[in-house]
Parts: C-alpha cells; structure tokens; sequence
C-alpha cells in the first residue's frame, strides 16, 4: 500500500537488517553482561535490557506508525491522494477493512500459496535450528563462550549487509527466485562443509564457513517481497501474509528440534537436515517463478481477447486498467496484474 512492486524488496530488506543488526549489537552487550556480577543471573539481566527496548519500540509503532496512506496523520489531503497514486499502477488495490471470504478462499485454492508454504517451511526450519544453536555449533568448533559471542558478530553484520544489497538488487532487476538461488548456494556449500568437516580440527576453515550462514538471510524478506508483489485484493493480501508468517513461525519452533542432544557436539543430523531443506527449497523457488511466468503468459492472451472482442482503443485500455487498479480485485481476477519472475 506504501510502496511500489519495484521498491517492496528494498524495503522489506531494511526491515529486516534491523532483525540481523540486533545479533551485532546484542553480541557486545552479551559479551559485556557475561563479567557482570551480581544477585541477577547475566543472562537474565540481558533479556530484562533487551525485552524493555522491545516493548518501548512497540509502543511507539502502535502509536506512530499509519497502517495505510489514508490514515498517516503527517500526511496532507494532497499527499495521500499522491501516495495512492504512485501505487496505482502495480493493480494491487489498496487498505479495504471488509473482509471479502472468496479472497480467502483463493489463496487457499492457489498452487503459489502452497509452494510458498514449502519455501518458508524450508527456510523456517534452518532459521530455528541455527538461531537456537549457532553459537553453541560456533563454540563446538573450539572457541570459548565468550569468543564464541564476538564471533557472532560479523556473521550478523554480514547478513544484514546482504539483506539490504540483495533487496535493492532484487527490485532493480524485477527478479526474486534468480538472488534466492545464488545467496542459498553459499549456504549450502558452508552447511556441506560444516557437516564433512566438523571433526576436521580446522576450527578457521569452520567457521569460515559458518559466515556463508547469514548470505541466506535475504532469502526471507525476499520471499515476503515475492508476496508482495505478487498478490492482489486486501483480503487476499493479509491471508498471504499471515499464513507466510505462521509457516515461518511453525518451522522455526520446528527447527528447534532438529539439533538433538544425542547429537552433541557436532549435530551432524541437523545440519544434515538443513542441506536437504535448502535443495528442496531451492527447487520449490524454480517452481514458483515458472508458475509466475506461466500465468503471465496467460494473462497476456487473455488482455489481448478483450481488447479484440471489444475493439478497445489504447486510450480504453488505459482507462480499464486505471478502472481495475482501485477496485479491490485479487491477482487472479484483475487481467491487468503482472507477476514478478
């Protein structure tokens, strides 16, 4: 509703840099609460700073941050009507608070719900495991609790970086599966090291790879941006993007599991898992753009029929485009709609 097809990845990337750029800075403040003495446990004392920094950010976004152009307090009456407009033409309506139960039942019917649900499946699993027992994997490599703290640090730093870049990347090119691909590779071939190599005893050469982890970390706001993009109608906008929400949720209390303690210290199982999560995933990513490309196609041929069996001129098509871009048609019922590769 705030910004075009074109700017969502980058958005949602400086978004989600924010989630990464919590582990550099929460990886000094670990490090430093690690020599705190006192009646509290130190790590007790973190999540009290931590948590209370949580919920004063929330405050303010319930009470500063507008859910749509329409009710943003620091716009004009021009300038919402402008913000509305710079969207228009993406076709993918705008804020509607009824809800409209065939929209939800059309993205229950649709295949790219479904293909998506494996992808955040995928990536959620991994994000759980890998954030529950990445510096405890970090610390099996030989380090000591506190290096292990430090070491986080840059590998956060990395991903953000990279959440940032691949998102800007991602809009310029008009392209969500080609980036996934070529940022989960790195991942891939750093948990395949990590798994081989675990009793190596080449520590350096570990956690080398362990650093390819946080590449993968745009894959998910990129997804989120594949949404986006490629969902019309309000209703069917907000089902998309609570059931993406909930999938990731659900892989990540799952991905919690897949390091057993049996497993320690090399949890060679779970990493493991998380190779075969991520070709599986890489696959569905393929799938996804294929089934975009396709509908495009078909949505092509089905503008060209109306316009010749109503001999629209281009000025009538103009007109029923601007006509379908505020009617809160879903991606599927709006011809007008084009599907981001």
């Amino acid at each position: 509703m705030w910004y075009k097809q074109r700017e969502r990845a980058t958005r949602i990337g400086w978004f989600y840099a924010g989630n990464l750029s919590t582990s550099v800075v929460g990886g000094g403040v670990a490090y430093g609460v690690t020599f705190f003495e006192g009646s509290i446990e130190p790590w007790k004392f973190l999540y009290l700073i931590l948590g209370a920094l949580a919920i004063i950010n929330g405050i303010l976004v319930v009470l500063f941050l507008p859910d749509s152009p329409i009710t943003a307090r620091f716009l004009s009456e021009d300038e919402r009507i402008a913000a509305l407009e710079r969207v228009r033409l993406d076709q993918a309506g705008t804020h509607n608070k009824h809800i409209k139960r065939y929209q939800i039942t059309e993205t229950f019917k649709d295949i790219r719900s479904w293909i998506m649900f494996l992808i955040i499946m995928c990536i959620g699993i991994p994000n759980g495991g890998n954030s529950a027992f990445s510096n405890i994997i970090t610390k099996s490599f030989g380090w000591t609790s506190r290096q292990t703290l430090l070491l986080d640090m840059p590998r956060a730093a990395i991903g953000g970086f990279a959440v940032v870049a691949v998102g800007w990347l991602s809009d310029r090119l008009n392209d969500r599966m080609t980036l996934i691909l070529i940022f989960m590779l790195p991942t891939l071939i750093g948990m395949i090291i990590m798994t081989t190599m675990q009793y190596a005893g080449q520590k350096g050469v570990l956690q080398f790879a362990q650093l390819f982890q946080n590449l993968s970390a745009p894959c998910f706001p990129l997804c989120y941006a594949w949404n986006a993009s490629n969902t019309g109608g309000h209703t069917k906008k907000v089902t998309v993007n609570s059931f993406t929400l909930f999938t990731f949720g659900v892989g990540s209390v799952v991905g919690t599991y897949i390091f057993l303690p049996k497993d320690a210290p090399g949890y060679i199982p779970g990493k493991a898992a998380i190779v075969v999560l991520t070709a599986i995933m890489m696959c569905c990513c393929v799938a996804m753009a294929y089934v975009n490309t396709r509908w495009n196609r078909q949505k092509k041929i089905a503008l060209e029929k109306l316009i010749a069996d109503n001999n629209w001129t281009e000025e009538d098509v103009a007109r029923e485009r601007e006509k379908a871009a505020f009617l809160d048609l879903t991606d599927r019922e709006n011809v007008f709609f084009v599907y981001t590769r």
